[in-house]
């Protein structure tokens, strides 16, 4: 009988360990909303290849490419390079160019691809 009680004292320090554990992951990953001149970056971006990138002014987005997609992954904007990041998946372009105006469309560089933005 007392190695059960035993058994159960410790299954309860690690399933508490485990919550414990979760939580920090989570609290770690929240993103930060957009601000100042990155919020030029909100809307929906279309590659040349048919890329799709979705950036929300709470700094989160989605990701989508011919075999490879995720949805509310952390954005984060800095030092030229824009980060999309869920858990253990991470896609990372550099910015060749800012958003910008061009021929009545809006478009940006990244990883030397061309996208415009998307009319939602």
């Amino acid at each position: 009988m007392r190695f059960f009680l035993i058994f159960c004292y410790i299954f309860q320090i690690c399933v508490l360990g485990f919550i414990v554990s979760g939580l920090i992951i989570i609290y770690l990953n929240l993103p930060e909303p957009l601000e100042g001149d990155d919020l030029i970056y909100v809307g929906t971006w279309v590659g040349e290849d048919d890329t799709e990138i979705k950036i929300r002014e709470s700094g989160t987005g989605d990701y989508k490419t011919s075999g490879k997609s995720f949805s509310r992954s952390i954005v984060t904007i800095e030092n030229n390079t824009l980060e999309m990041n869920i858990f253990f998946t991470k896609e990372i372009f550099d910015i060749y160019s800012s958003p910008g105006d061009f021929e009545n469309e809006s478009v940006m560089i990244l990883n030397g691809e061309e996208f415009t933005r998307k009319e939602d």
